[in-house]
């Protein structure tokens, strides 16, 4: 499941270049494997950007054939440390054995009909607070 990054290498604009740049430095601090695309010279990626990104503007990041990401949402994850968990490339947890202490310490007990978050419902939340929030600065 390759992470794609497309751009333009071709546009005029130097937004494109300085997004582009800052999306790779975020990846690449983050050691999230990604292969850059260049949707001037490649006429599939061009058109999968232009039947998905739903106006989003480039750079743009691409799993399996969806838009997941612009800059300002991949800053976001990266400022919330949720970006591997947003992309999908979370690492398998380190396995903790069990010690003397764990194994006779009691576990808090479990609130009453309260369901556990997942991080992508919190993902969820905090992306519809963000779009609430454009919404009303707009007004």
């Amino acid at each position: 499941k390759t992470l794609y990054l497309f751009t333009s290498l071709t546009a005029g604009s130097s937004h494109i270049v300085t997004a582009t740049s800052r999306i790779e430095t975020i990846l690449k601090a983050n050691k999230v494997p990604f292969q850059g695309v260049d949707t001037a010279t490649d006429e599939l990626a061009k058109k999968l950007y232009q039947r998905r990104a739903s106006g989003r503007k480039l750079p743009l990041l691409v799993k399996e054939g969806y838009v997941i990401g612009d800059l300002e949402q991949i800053e976001e994850w990266n400022e919330y440390d949720e970006l591997k968990e947003a992309l999908g490339v979370v690492a398998a947890a380190p396995v903790a054995k069990p010690t003397p202490s764990t194994i006779t310490a009691k576990a808090a007990a479990p609130k009453e009909n309260v369901p556990a978050t997942t991080p992508a419902q919190n993902l969820a939340i905090r992306e519809l607070g963000a779009e609430a929030a454009k919404v009303a600065a707009a007004k």
